[in-house]
Order: structure tokens, then C-alpha cells, then sequence
């Protein structure tokens, strides 16, 4: 063909191809624009095996996350609803084939359902990103999956036909060939492949030669063509191709590569050479597979060179590709590491299934190679007659057996980057995953310890950041196996600063998390521990139960404790001892008995080989048990020697407890508990321990009456660890008990003087709103009690201003104005009185009407001790003359001097009462009488006194004023200068008013006394029994001792 019209060819088909290109891409847009909306998430392929066990059948479905569902169980069946539309693919042999499954069948992108007979027991659960369910149960015969099999076959969607045919006729004719049960049980060797796996064909042309690799890598297939910028995808062909992701195009610098998310259980095989190139994508297992290029183990330079020694000869890996054409470094966009790809001419030379070496690992490739390094100075480069060697400086580390450590997996490709739990029980321990190996990486025996370290740690100067992480991981491992927590954060610190990228790694954390549990450290611990990455891993609930126990969360600790301990067993007694007594102290809290003698049984057998620290705690958790059980007897045995041990910690711990179980059974008295507390109270500090035995003396403390220093205690024990769940109870506790004292009759039971103390040391415990304001005016009553009058005055002042409105304010401010008046304080009187007026302009007249009443007698008392006698007898004048008005008058009167009108006022009150001469006269009856008689003298009423003496003489002999009586009013002739003296007393002494002032309490609200009849006084002695008043006279100027400038005294006292 000329040049010209090959060139004007080659452009045409370009175009064409380009056009081809572009339709089939809109093509495929559209329909995936139609699927329905799981056609756009079918992203997560799920991989579902099935396989016999001894005594049960599993199925494992395989997620790339951990899995999300609902499960529903019916009569023989089990279906199974996932949270997202999912595809499955079975690998291997279909499930119905196995006699203890009856059916299984998809029913959508996201439910299947499962079948089973009537004597199987069947159970679900995760583990890891695993959905596993186990069917249970005699084997039956395998001729009924045989007939369930071919329903299963009929919904598989949209089949070529000659393939549904030869996968309808090989499972029919499976079931009779095996019948025998040792055959089912065994399954090396899968049957063939699921129907519904449809075969794709992926081609690459061009126009000249080019070399490519194909590989795969977290279920994607990867292409790579070693032509940068290559701009023409390959081309997929198939029944079902747009139901197929896109290939994702990536350019890197030397080449091109394109991704495609592979479905689940597909085999891929290359073909082809140059120019054209094919990729087979099959579900049938490729029963002609071609058979890879092996590695070989060469020699290092200096072998090959004649040079070196033994160790050389054979210290590196070659992989003798005949077609190598490109080494390209291809960086994973979602794992952020390097991938060494090896393109090649021909398709014959791969390097098939992973492998996996020390420093290196063999990604699985169809065509060509991929390297994936694990050191920095790993190199991969070409070496002799085309072939691709793997060096290091110092050589690889092979084995001695076959130079390798190939660990060949299938799906190593997507183990790469994830992390499987270590030491994991897998498929063996139905319902539990695993993270930590401790028995494989202790290395040895304890012996072997330090020397182990010092193999490790000598090579660690020499090598880069990475390898050095690697290491100092290993030492991690190893020491903490050992129980060496802060050594393993110490190694696991300088790791992360080698390599930072570790930070956020599940296996990293879980390591972090469980040295610093063993080392003390559980609030960094918790973090670590409660990564949600973890989550999926079983056996961290037991650490994380142990590390909330360490910060003394109890609850949650025991909340999270899974029933299940036997992971114990597994564990060296350096770890597995110091878990269980944690763990069976959680226990025992939670009130589970049976978990925590479990716990205490995977350790008691070696208990005499403990430390004498764990000994001590496994005996006083046994303890604990017997007591939760009732065996009080067994419990003392065990607590009794602790308290009189050696070890400080469970000497103070049991004797907290049996000094509680003692007094509980009233063999001990409260003092001899409070004397056994006081002995533990710095026997240990700083925990939840000193903690709880402040507390338990400042209750008993509380119990025996001394509130002060029982208090003082539970403070004290809540300051210890304020945030924690004991501090918050002990903190109500304080609050109640302080509510009880101030608000019930306790409160009579302690002195004033203890109550103030106590109310200012705790003022922070009163509780707010009304039942506060209550309080603080009991406290304001025992004030008075004790005559701390301005304390009182200070606290009813604060909610008169503050708090208080409308008729309770004003009873409030009407007992603050009584206080002021009897601490001779009547400007501060009025001037509550005027916010008590206040208070009762909002209530309704016939609400406020008593508390006026009482308002207007403490102003006339305030006036009168102010010298204003007129204004007081003012503020009377619109009272109706009541006993109390009548008493205020006298009260008035006497204080002025104005006897006369004292003695009326007297009389009055008297008179009103209809006193008695069979009945003995009650104290205020006595003073009354002796007060009229005082006024009386003083005014010169000889008539009216003799009446007052006649009528009272035989009842007042009978009190205790007898003798002043008789002073008072005997006749003028036989008094004596002593008798002057003692009216001067009585007239001192007296406060008529004093007993109104007092009758102002804050726990009521005064209301309008009861009225009594006043009968109109007589003017002289009518009838028997009865005391005419004097007459008016005019008022005798009599001075008082110590008022010779006429100013009138509250202490006034009657002279010459």
C-alpha cells in the first residue's frame, strides 16, 4: 500500500475507532442512566463460600467493610436484608450442594434467603467485614439439596445459552457422584463455577508494538501500558459488558494504567503479544491454565563476581522473564504506596498467584509482574538476559528450605492492604475475631527475652525510617507478650516517629491501646481502644472493659463485658492476670456472679505462683463472690487475713469491707466502725479506694450526730475524683443530708451554734427556688435562737430584696422588722415595714388585711423607741383594742412614763381575760397583774392598789412574783427604802411587748389573731372577785434613775 494512502488508512481508522469509542461510551452511559438505582452501587461485590465443618456447615459472606443487615427468621428459612444493594458471588461450590442446606436464593440486589431442615439450628453474626452463618445438625442425606439445586440455577439473569445449558447439566449429574460423606466434607478442589458469572473479554490493539502488565489489587484489575499518556482504552466485550464499571484511566510519568473494579470470583488469564492483547475474564477457573514464571534465588554482585562468601552465593530473587520490557513505578491512589510494574512482550511470561517474601511481595498478575516493596532499599531493576532481580544491599532474607518464604493466598491482592486481625482464631471460632498474637510473638521463652531485644535492636541503627518502624514494631509485640506495657509504648512511641502514616492504623492502635491499659495509662488507652476501626474486632471489648474499668466506669465496663471469657486461656499468665482480676472485678459489680468465678477460675489454679499483689486480689474478689452468694462465713476467712496483710492496697480494701459487713450485721457498733475506718484513712491514697472510705466514716459520722465532720468527710472523698459516678452520688448524698437537717425537726437537735457553723461551711448544698428560701429562714430562726441577731437579719434581709414577692415577702419582711425592733434597730424597722406595704399592695384587700394589722403594730412599737410616743399612740389609734394592741399600748405607756395610761391599758387586759380565783394564774397572768400594780403605785392609785392587792393577794401568793406583789401593793406606811428598789427592778425588766415581737416565725404567715370580747372596764369595785380601775388622776412626776435629763431608756429603772 502506497505511503500516502496507508497514512489517510491509519487516520480513517483512528477517526473511526474514535467514533466507535465515543458511541459506545454514550451507549453505556444511557443504559446505566436506566439501570435501576442498585445498578449504580453494585460497587460492593460480595464474595459467598460455603463450606462443611465437623458438626456444621458455614457460609461466609466477604465484604470489603464491616457488614451492615437485618436478618429474618421463619419456619425453616432465614433471609437475610443488607443495608445496600449488593452483588453476590459464590466461589466455589454452591451453597444448596451441601446436605444441611435446603436452598439458598438471591431474591434482589439485596436480600437472599437461606433453607434448612427442621433438626438444623442455625445462627448469624459478623466477624471482621465478615458475615458469617453457621448451620447446625445431623448431616442429612445429600439427595434433597440434589433436587433443590435446579431452581436455584432457573433465576440466574440474562445466561448465553450454550453456558446455561453446560452449568445446568454438571451440577445435576454432582449430587449421585457424591453421596458419601467423607466426599462432602472435603472441598480442595471446587466444582465448577456459578452460572450466573458471565465471561468478558478485554482486548487492547495499536499500531505499533507495546508491552503491558495486568495485575490485581484490592478486587480491581489493574492494565498498564508502557506508553506514557496512551490514550486508548481497552475494549470490553461481553452479554452483559454495561453492567461492568468503567475503566478508571491514571497517568503516571513512563506509562499509562487503567483500573477496573473486577466483580467477585472472577479468574484472569492473558493472551497475546505486540500488537494486540486479550484479557479473559472467567468464572470456570481456566482448567488449561498456562503455567507462570517461578522465581529464582541468584547471587549477589559479589558472588557472580567470584567474591563474597557463603552467605552471598545465594542472597537475592530473579524472575526470568525472556519478554521484560519496563520497570514503572505505578502509585495506588487509594493505598498512597508504589507499585513496581514489569511490562512485558508476551503474555507467557507472568508471574502468576501472590507471593509473598520478607521484603517484598508478588502482587497476582496475568500478564507481566508487580512488585509491591516493604523496605526502602529494596531495588528491582533488570538484570542478566532480560530477567528482573530483586535486591537488597545486605542480601534478602530467604530461607534456607526453598530461598523464599511464598506464602501463596488466593485474594492476596486485597489482604495487601488490609490488616487481618493477628492471631485471629478465623473460621474456626464461629462468633469471635481476634487482633492479638501474644504466644507468637514472644519469641521464646522469658529467658530468651533480652536476648531476643538485643538481636532486634543491634541492626536498627543502619536502617532506614521504615525498616526501623517495622522493627522497633516487632519489639513492641515481644515485650508486651511479656506484660511490659511502658516498654511497649516506649517502642511504639519511636516507631510513629519513623512513620507517622501508622497513627491511624487498627493494628497499631489495638497495640497502643493494651500497653497503655498494662501500663496504667487508660484515659490515652480508651482512645485508643475505642477507635471506631475496632470496633469489628471482638476481643477488644475485653480490653476496653478493663481500661473503663481503670477509670472507674463501672457501668459502661459492665455493660460492654462480653459473657464469653475463654479468650483468657490463650493469653500469657503476664497478661492473662492482671485482665482477669480486672475483669472479674467489673463483673462482680454488675452483680454477674457466674462470669466473674469463671474469670477467677483461669487464673486460680497457679494461685500460689502469683504475685503476692495478685494473690491478694484474687482472694478478695473471691471474697466478694461468697458475699454477693451469701456465704458470710467464707467471706471473712478470705477478707480477714487481708486486713491484717502485708499488701497496703487490699489491707485498706478489706478492711472497708468487712468493717461494712461487720457493722450490717451488728456484730461491730457504730463507734467501733468509725475506729476502724479513722485507722484506713491514709492507709491508701488517691483512688477510688480513699474515695470510698471518706465516704463510709463521714455517713457514720453523719449517723452518730456530728454533721460537721461527716460532711467535712464526704467532701473531702468527692474531691478525690469529682467527675466519676461515686463522686456525683456522694455529692447527692451531701445535698439530702443537708436538706434533712435544715428542713425537719433535726434541726432542734443540734445547737444554734453548730447549725450557723454548719450552714456557712455548706452554704453551697442549699438547694434553690422555694424549698431554699424555706431553709434559709430556718436558718435565720436558729440564728435568733442563739442572739445572732445581725446574722439573722442579713439572710430575711437578702430575700426581701431578692427573692420574695407579694404576701410571703411581706410575712418575711414583717419578721425582719420584729428582729430590727428587738436589736434596736427601729429606722431600719420602718423602713422594712414601708417594703412590707409594698409586698401587699399586689394582694387583695382581704388577703392583706391581717398582715396591715401587724404592720401598724410594729411601727408604733418603732416609733416608741425612736421617742415618738404620739406617732405610736397614732398608728393605734384605727386598731380595734384587741389583747395585743391593749399590750402594746401598756408597752407604749410604761416605756414613755405615762403610768396612768399604762395602768389602763393594764386593766383592760386583765379584765378582758375574766381571771380566775379557783384556777392558779399562769405566768403571763402573774406579770400582768404585777405590771398593773407597778402602774398603779407609780400613779399614786392608793384606792384601786388596795382593790388589786385584796383581789389577787391569795392567787399571786401561789406564783413565783409573790414577793414583788406584795412589795408592790402593801400599804404605804410599811414601805420600805428596799421596796423602791424592787418596783425600780420590775420596772426595768419589763417588755410588755417582747412576746408579740417573738411570735413572728417565717415558716407561717401571720394571720389576724383571734378576738376576744373586752367588757367595759368598771370605775370602782362593783362585785366581788372583781377590781375596779382608779379613777383618772393627775400623774405623780416621778424621775428614774439615770434619766435626770429626761431621757427615756429601754432599761428605764424607777427612783426617788
Amino acid at each position: 500500500m502506497p505511503r500516502g494512502l496507508a497514512v489517510a488508512f491509519s487516520l480513517w481508522q483512528f477517526g473511526f475507532m474514535n467514533r466507535i469509542r465515543i458511541l459506545a461510551t454514550t451507549v453505556t452511559a444511557l443504559a446505566l442512566f436506566s439501570l435501576p438505582l442498585h445498578a449504580e452501587t453494585k460497587g460492593e461485590d460480595i464474595i459467598v463460600r460455603a463450606g462443611n465443618h465437623d458438626g456444621y456447615t458455614r457460609l461466609v459472606f466477604a465484604w470489603p467493610t464491616p457488614p451492615k443487615y437485618t436478618a429474618k427468621k421463619e419456619s425453616g428459612s432465614l433471609v437475610l436484608s443488607f443495608s445496600e444493594p449488593v452483588h453476590l458471588s459464590v466461589t466455589g461450590p454452591q451453597p444448596q450442594s451441601f446436605p444441611r442446606i435446603k436452598g439458598y436464593q438471591v431474591l434482589g440486589l439485596g436480600e437472599v434467603k437461606i433453607d434448612f431442615g427442621p433438626e438444623t439450628t442455625i445462627r448469624h453474626f459478623t466477624a471482621g467485614n465478615r458475615l458469617i452463618v453457621d448451620l447446625k445438625g445431623p448431616e442429612p442425606s445429600a439427595q434433597p439439596p440434589a433436587q433443590e439445586k435446579k431452581p436455584e440455577v432457573k433465576p440466574a439473569p440474562e445466561k448465553i445459552e450454550p453456558a446455561a445449558a453446560a452449568s445446568v447439566v454438571t451440577p445435576a449429574k454432582e449430587p449421585p457422584v457424591v453421596k458419601e460423606e467423607p466426599v462432602k466434607t472435603a472441598e480442595p478442589i471446587p466444582p465448577s463455577p456459578p452460572p450466573a458469572l458471565d465471561p468478558y473479554t478485554i482486548q487492547m490493539t495499536s499500531t505499533q508494538a507495546i508491552g503491558i502488565a495486568a495485575y490485581e489489587r484490592f478486587s480491581s484489575l489493574w492494565i498498564v501500558v508502557d506508553v506514557p499518556d496512551y490514550q486508548l482504552f481497552p475494549q470490553l466485550s461481553g452479554p452483559k459488558k454495561e453492567s461492568l464499571p468503567v475503566f478508571e484511566r491514571i497517568a503516571f510519568e513512563g506509562g499509562t494504567a487503567f483500573r477496573l473494579k473486577l466483580p467477585a470470583g472472577y479468574h484472569v488469564q492473558g493472551e497475546g503479544e505486540g500488537l494486540v492483547w486479550k484479557i479473559f475474564l472467567s468464572g470456570t477457573g481456566a482448567p488449561a491454565e498456562k503455567k507462570p514464571v517461578d522465581f529464582t534465588r541468584v547471587g549477589s554482585e559479589k558472588a557472580e563476581a567470584g567474591q563474597g562468601d557463603e552467605k552471598d552465593a545465594k542472597s537475592q530473587l530473579a524472575w526470568p522473564s525472556k519478554s521484560a520490557r519496563q520497570i514503572l513505578s505505578v502509585t495506588d491512589p487509594d493505598a498512597g504506596d508504589v507499585v513496581k510494574v514489569v511490562t512485558v512482550g508476551s503474555a507467557d511470561d507472568f508471574s502468576g498467584p501472590a507471593q509473598g517474601f520478607v521484603e517484598v511481595s508478588a502482587l497476582p498478575a496475568s500478564i507481566g509482574a508487580a512488585f509491591l516493596p516493604k523496605t526502602d532499599d529494596v531495588e528491582i531493576r533488570k538484570g542478566k538476559e532480560g530477567r528482573i532481580d530483586i535486591l537488597r544491599p545486605n542480601g534478602l532474607s530467604l530461607s534456607d528450605e526453598k530461598n523464599v518464604l511464598a506464602l501463596k493466598a488466593k485474594d492476596a491482592s486485597d489482604k495487601q492492604g488490609e490488616k487481618k486481625p493477628s492471631g485471629g482464631q478465623g473460621e474456626s471460632s464461629p462468633a469471635f475475631s481476634t487482633i492479638y498474637n501474644f504466644s507468637n510473638w514472644r519469641m521464646g521463652t522469658p529467658e530468651t527475652l533480652s536476648e531476643n531485644q538485643r538481636i532486634i535492636m543491634s541492626s536498627l541503627s543502619a536502617e532506614k525510617d521504615q525498616k526501623k518502624a517495622e522493627d522497633l514494631l516487632t519489639l513492641a509485640k515481644l515485650v508486651l507478650s511479656y506484660g511490659q506495657g511502658p516498654e511497649a509504648l516506649g517502642y511504639l512511641d519511636f516507631a510513629l516517629q519513623m512513620l507517622p502514616d501508622i497513627a491511624s492504623n487498627p493494628e497499631f492502635l489495638a497495640l497502643r491501646g493494651a500497653a497503655g491499659a498494662l501500663s496504667g495509662k487508660y484515659d490515652q488507652a480508651y482512645k485508643d481502644l475505642a477507635a471506631p476501626s475496632l470496633d469489628a474486632i471482638s476481643e477488644i471489648k475485653y480490653w476496653r472493659g478493663y481500661v473503663l474499668a481503670g477509670l472507674e466506669d463501672w457501668k459502661q465496663a459492665g455493660e460492654i463485658l462480653p459473657k464469653d471469657v475463654s479468650i483468657l486461656e490463650r493469653y500469657p499468665v503476664e497478661i492473662k492476670v492482671p485482665l482477669a482480676l480486672g475483669l472479674a472485678g467489673v463483673a462482680l459489680r454488675a452483680g454477674d456472679i457466674g462470669t466473674a468465678e469463671q474469670v477467677m477460675e483461669k487464673i486460680s489454679e497457679g494461685v500460689e505462683s502469683l504475685h503476692p499483689g495478685y494473690k491478694a486480689a484474687l482472694e478478695y474478689l473471691q471474697g466478694e463472690a461468697s458475699r454477693q452468694k451469701g456465704d458470710i462465713q467464707a467471706t471473712k476467712d478470705l477478707w480477714l487475713p487481708l486486713s491484717t496483710g502485708p499488701d497496703d492496697l487490699y489491707r485498706a480494701k478489706a478492711g472497708l469491707a468487712l468493717t461494712s459487713l461487720e457493722l450490717d450485721k451488728k456484730e461491730i457498733d457504730m463507734d467501733k466502725a468509725i475506729d476502724r475506718l479513722e485507722g484506713l484513712r491514709y492507709a491508701w491514697r488517691g483512688d477510688e479506694l480513699e474515695t470510698a472510705i471518706n465516704a463510709r466514716l463521714g455517713k457514720l459520722y453523719i449517723e452518730k450526730g456530728d454533721h460537721m465532720k461527716g460532711l467535712t468527710l464526704l467532701r473531702q472523698a468527692a474531691s478525690l475524683a469529682p467527675e466519676s459516678d461515686q463522686a456525683k452520688q456522694i455529692k447527692e448524698s451531701m445535698v439530702e443530708t443537708f436538706r434533712t437537717l435544715f428542713m425537719t425537726d433535726a434541726l432542734k437537735k443540734i445547737s444554734p451554734i453548730d447549725a450557723v457553723a454548719i450552714y456557712d461551711e455548706f452554704s453551697d448544698l442549699a438547694p434553690q427556688g422555694d424549698e431554699g428560701d424555706k431553709l434559709t429562714r430556718n436558718i435565720a430562726e436558729r440564728l435568733v435562737d442563739a442572739d445572732l441577731l445581725p446574722r439573722a437579719e442579713n439572710l430575711l434581709q437578702h430575700q426581701v430584696d431578692n427573692r420574695l414577692q407579694e404576701r410571703e415577702g411581706a410575712a418575711v419582711a414583717l419578721r425582719l422588722a420584729s428582729l430590727q425592733v428587738l436589736d434596736g434597730k427601729p429606722d431600719k424597722a420602718l423602713e422594712t415595714l414601708a417594703k412590707a406595704e409594698a409586698f401587699l399592695s399586689q394582694v387583695s384587700p382581704d388577703l392583706a388585711a391581717p398582715d396591715r394589722r401587724q404592720i401598724a403594730l410594729l411601727r408604733a412599737r418603732a416609733l416608741a423607741d425612736l421617742k415618738k410616743p404620739e406617732e405610736a399612740f397614732a398608728a393605734l389609734a384605727l386598731q380595734t383594742q384587741e389583747p395585743d394592741v391593749l399590750r402594746l399600748r401598756a408597752d407604749i405607756a410604761w416605756r414613755s412614763k405615762r403610768w396612768q395610761d399604762a395602768a389602763d391599758a393594764l386593766e383592760q387586759i386583765i379584765t378582758s381575760q375574766e381571771i380566775s380565783q379557783t384556777r392558779p394564774l399562769t405566768d403571763d397572768q402573774a406579770a400582768t397583774i404585777l405590771n398593773w400594780g407597778v402602774a398603779l403605785y407609780l400613779v399614786d392609785n392608793r384606792s384601786v392598789l388596795a382593790n388589786l392587792r385584796e383581789q389577787y393577794s391569795d392567787p399571786m401568793a401561789q406564783t413565783t412574783l409573790a414577793k414583788k406583789f406584795d412589795v408592790v401593793t402593801r400599804p404605804r406606811q410599811s414601805a420600805l427604802l428596799s421596796d423602791r428598789n424592787t418596783i425600780n427592778n420590775i420596772v426595768g425588766e419589763t417588755d410588755i411587748f417582747k412576746n408579740f415581737l417573738e411570735s413572728f416565725k417565717t415558716d407561717n404567715i401571720p394571720t389576724s389573731p383571734k378576738k376576744e370580747a373586752l367588757p367595759t372596764p368598771p370605775k370602782q369595785a362593783e362585785s366581788a372577785g372583781k377590781v375596779a380601775p382608779p379613777s383618772p388622776s393627775k400623774k405623780p412626776d416621778i424621775k428614774l434613775q439615770g434619766d435626770e435629763n429626761g431621757l427615756l431608756k429601754t432599761d428605764m429603772v424607777p427612783t426617788d
